[in-house]
């Protein structure tokens, strides 16, 4: 009766132990998995481990401990702010500036300089490690249908529109009659201001140099800013006229049609200049940026068309461009870089025979539906 009871009260003791035991193992193992995303069903996280290594028993004693490996990704569109717990570790990867780090929490706030993949890493007292490959990436945008919005924005005057869209980041677009010669007005004078900065780069111009009594630092400003022709003049007689010019542009700046004389262009071509200008083709650092800064401050008077499309505060680097056409039409023409919030794009249109208040309105109009989709 004795030994029974021994053997219950053994029975008991070793159900207890290993209670406490499993217990112990399995607080290890919720102090293991304690990290975890904030808004779980947010349709923003595409989060999933990639691998993961046997999460072994271990005793109390850290040294017998053999750590695990943990990875996961975790996919962000820009802009969109997301918090992961992560009691009990700290991070053991080199700073982000998107990632900011709390006792308890690491926020991610990614905007679209940080797009592409990252890797952070994070370790417990254990040796636990939580790899976390960050891709920062952007929203999926059907560009098939973008164009249709554009088509049904500018309506029945089709025929009269060239347009040419390159969204920066995605490195997608589409273009509308962009392979149609048509005149850029003042826009070819962007190719001008890319081969007078080269000149002054190389020493042999400088900033300082006259041309017919105004210096060429001033003479820039004039032809971009304000769109005056006779600085244009100025440039064009010191190269030697459009037999000189046009080749450089084509042999130089690798854009086919895009001239001063013949007064002729495609906004294809018009739009490889600016994505050119944007990544910094042409020039230095120093002087691409004197050049976006330049074509970013273009005067008051002129920002009627793609700067009114876009909101308060968003950088563009544009040329616009303006002929008159017979009768009450005109050549309304605007061409440049848009430095959004999420995204950069690239933006030309050019027309013929419209009615420029029209235009300047349905112009915006394009942009700011480009921006919004975009953005």
């Amino acid at each position: 009766m004795k030994s029974k009871r021994k053997n219950t009260i053994l029975q008991l003791l070793f159900l207890i132990v290993l209670f406490v035991g499993m217990f112990a193992i399995t607080v290890e193992a919720m102090n293991y998995y304690k990290v975890d995303f904030s808004n779980p069903g947010d349709s923003y996280f595409d989060s999933k481990i990639v691998a993961e290594s046997q999460n072994l028993e271990h005793d109390d004693e850290v040294e017998n401990y053999q750590p695990t490996v943990v990875q996961k990704t975790l996919s962000l569109f820009t802009n969109q702010k997301r918090i992961i717990l992560i009691s009990d570790y700290v991070s053991m990867s080199d700073d982000l500036s998107f990632i900011v780090y709390s006792d308890d929490s690491m926020t991610i706030n990614p905007t679209k300089v940080d797009i592409g993949s990252h890797q952070i890493e994070l370790m417990n007292q254990f040796g636990d490690k939580i790899i976390y490959e960050i891709n920062i990436v952007l929203p999926e945008v059907s560009f098939d249908k973008l164009e249709d919005y554009v088509i049904d924005a500018i309506g029945s005057e089709l025929d009269n529109y060239r347009l040419t869209l390159y969204d920066l980041n995605r490195e997608r677009g589409f273009s509308i009659n962009g392979e149609v010669v048509t005149q850029p007005a003042s826009i070819s004078k962007v190719p001008f201001a890319v081969m007078v900065l080269q000149d002054i780069e190389s020493g042999k111009m400088s900033f300082k140099q006259l041309l017919n009594g105004i210096n060429i630092e001033e003479h820039l400003s004039r032809m971009i800013r304000d769109s005056n022709n006779d600085s244009l003049l100025a440039f064009n007689t010191n190269y030697g006229y459009y037999h000189k010019v046009n080749p450089r542009i084509q042999n130089e700046l690798g854009i086919e049609t895009l001239n001063f004389y013949p007064h002729d262009a495609k906004t294809d071509d018009t739009a490889l200049l600016f994505r050119k200008i944007y990544d910094g083709d042409y020039l230095s650092e120093i002087y691409n940026n004197y050049l976006i800064k330049l074509l970013s401050t273009t005067a008051p008077q002129w920002q009627d068309r793609i700067t009114a499309g876009v909101p308060d505060g968003v950088q563009v680097a544009h040329k616009i461009g303006q002929l008159y056409d017979g009768g009450n039409y005109f050549v309304w023409n605007d061409a440049g870089i848009v430095y959004g919030q999420s995204t950069d794009f690239v933006l030309v249109i050019m027309t013929k025979h419209v009615d420029k208040v029209e235009t300047s309105k349905k112009i915006s109009t394009i942009t700011q539906l480009i921006y919004n989709e975009l953005n």
